[in-house]
């Protein structure tokens, strides 16, 4: 197994110079452009290399919208990383739709804000999983909030503020 050595070490609460912090990178990096990092943790020696591109930001946890719906509501494309506000004095369905009609991205993160009196009820199209803890598909009270993030082709997991 190979062995990561950096050419500097820092004290807890101490200022550290940035050049020895650029050269502990630059150790890191020739490390693991001779390395082979396996999905448990492993190294292997060798001559691997991160590739140009390789590395690419998450597509979970970027919100980047808001959008208000007053009548029930089925997700489309373009629903993706926003947060909807959910505003009906009597009962919103929110219906999630099969891969086969709205193909979303695995990853894919939607936020919802019960803004209304009427309570926000998730109902999947058929084929569609929802998986949530206790089978609860409600968002409990008025500006309560959940998220769903689609983790297959027809499964989504939802979770938040949520009742049965």
């Amino acid at each position: 197994m190979a062995t990561l050595n950096v050419t500097n070490t820092f004290t807890n609460g101490t200022a550290a110079n940035a050049t020895e912090v650029n050269q502990n990178f630059t150790d890191v990096k020739t490390f693991v452009e001779g390395s082979l990092v396996h999905a448990d943790g492993t190294v292997q020696a060798g001559t691997a290399a991160i590739a140009n591109g390789a590395i690419t930001a998450p597509k979970i946890g970027v919100l980047t919208n808001t959008t208000a719906k007053t009548a029930d509501y089925g997700l489309v494309l373009g629903d993706e990383n926003t947060t909807i506000l959910l505003d009906k004095s009597t009962t919103f369905t929110l219906t999630v739709p099969n891969n086969s009609t709205q193909a979303f991205a695995v990853g894919t993160q939607i936020s919802f804000v019960q803004t209304g009196s009427g309570q926000v009820v998730f109902s999947p199209a058929g084929g569609v999983t929802i998986n949530s803890d206790n089978s609860k598909t409600k968002i409990l009270v008025q500006y309560g909030v959940a998220s769903i993030i689609k983790t297959a082709t027809n499964t989504w997991v939802l979770f938040g503020q949520l009742t049965a």
